[in-house]
């Protein structure tokens, strides 16, 4: 993913830097920008980014000056010190506003709120795309997860299950182990591209080779039963139980 900054106080920049960081060490800083001109200029020669973060008084004049005159879709995270321009600052698209000095858990909040958000806002056409966005079915292996201060590189098809809670996509691999990833699970379901991989339900993606037990329920439910040590059950959805059936019967899985 690809984050702009627009920030004329180098304090507020390099703290947004940190916490970009800190939040997601994958995400890619286009550039930091520091003035309305050289803000158009740019936006004129690159593809729009993915988010923006957006002071909203710049040295040269207004900020809005580059939203009026870019013709940018995608979302914005403003950041002021004047409250009297917030106003403006919902009509354009906007995911959030922090206030300066900006705090690390109102960073977080605004960027948990915009990868909520970011399916709804018009796909932006990159210079620079993540492996993420441009992987074909199965093309990608691996993926690459953070912990603590540390990267993590796990195998794709060493997961018991995906699963989309508490905002995050959380893998539960084959040690019994969980990882938050940043990827979406329909992102997830992308890069496996793979025949042992059935998403049973909006939340839920689970792997043939893990399935410890399958439980009919009354109306024709199903729930299946994995085999990590929690013994994890889901319910497989009403309007995928036929395929799932399906799944199980053809599915060609070593």
């Amino acid at each position: 993913m690809n984050i702009l900054i627009i920030e004329d106080e180098q304090p507020a920049c390099k703290r947004l830097l940190r916490f970009i960081e800190d939040f997601n060490p994958t995400y890619r800083i286009a550039a930091c920008l520091d003035s309305v001109q050289d803000s158009l200029l740019w936006l004129e020669e690159h593809n729009h980014p993915d988010l923006i973060f957006l002071d909203v008084h710049l040295s040269d004049g207004n900020s809005f000056e580059i939203l009026r005159n870019a013709g940018m879709s995608c979302p914005v995270i403003f950041t002021t010190a004047h409250s009297e321009y917030l106003t403006n600052a919902f009509e354009v698209f906007t995911i959030d506003y922090l206030f300066k000095p900006i705090k690390r858990q109102a960073f977080r909040n605004a960027m948990y709120r915009f990868l909520e958000r970011r399916p709804t806002f018009p796909p932006q056409d990159h210079l620079l795309e993540s492996t993420t966005d441009r992987a074909t079915p199965g093309s990608t292996t691996k993926i690459l997860v953070k912990l603590g201060k540390h990267l993590k590189l796990l195998e794709l098809n060493n997961a018991i299950y995906y699963i989309h809670m508490d905002r995050m996509t959380i893998l539960c691999a084959t040690d019994d182990k969980r990882y938050p990833l940043d990827q979406s699970l329909d992102q997830i379901e992308k890069m496996l591209g793979d025949a042992a991989f059935f998403r049973i339900n909006r939340q839920t993606l689970i792997n043939y080779n893990n399935i410890a037990d399958i439980i009919t329920r009354p109306k024709s439910r199903l729930e299946v039963k994995m085999d990590d040590k929690k013994r994890s059950t889901f319910v497989v959805s009403v309007e995928r139980t036929v395929a799932f059936k399906e799944w199980l019967i053809n599915a060609r899985v070593t």
